[in-house]
């Protein structure tokens, strides 16, 4: 996917703008306390916008204009962990009572890879269903 300059560039000029506004909230923040903490106040501003910046050089810019195709790889106690930031899929079915156990293996069988994020099934009973459209209830509006 090629890099979309426009894009790039917005993203840099919102960071040099929330950058120069750094100081401003400074002053502001040292305007509401006592004269002795103005200093104190205006440092740990600053330290914050450090921090921010050191944040956004390890993580943010990768996340921004990294190669990884929606996805991320995320360190782990245990392992790696590739986290898909790609939309997810709901589906939601209704099905008779003695159709329930084949339409779990038709889904698991089709949807499994055996990778962390395949999903869950939750099998809920339906106590009635009404087609509005003709007025239809229970098995015959399924």
């Amino acid at each position: 996917m090629p890099v979309n300059s426009a894009d790039t560039a917005w993203l840099l000029i919102s960071s040099a703008l929330v950058m120069l506004m750094t100081p401003g909230v400074a002053m502001f923040y040292g305007g509401m306390v006592r004269r002795k903490n103005i200093l104190s106040t205006i440092m740990m501003s600053f330290a914050t916008l450090a921090l921010v910046g050191l944040l956004w050089v390890l993580y943010g810019y990768s996340l921004s204009f990294g190669t990884d195709q929606g996805s991320l790889i995320l360190q782990w106690r245990v392992g790696e962990y590739k986290v898909d930031l790609l939309p997810k899929l709901k589906v939601e079915l209704v099905v008779l009572d003695e159709d329930v156990s084949k339409t779990l293996n038709a889904i698991t069988a089709a949807a499994r890879t055996g990778e962390m994020g395949d999903g869950k099934i939750f099998v809920l009973p339906v106590e009635d269903a009404v087609r509005v459209r003709t007025g239809e209830e229970g098995e015959n509006a399924i």
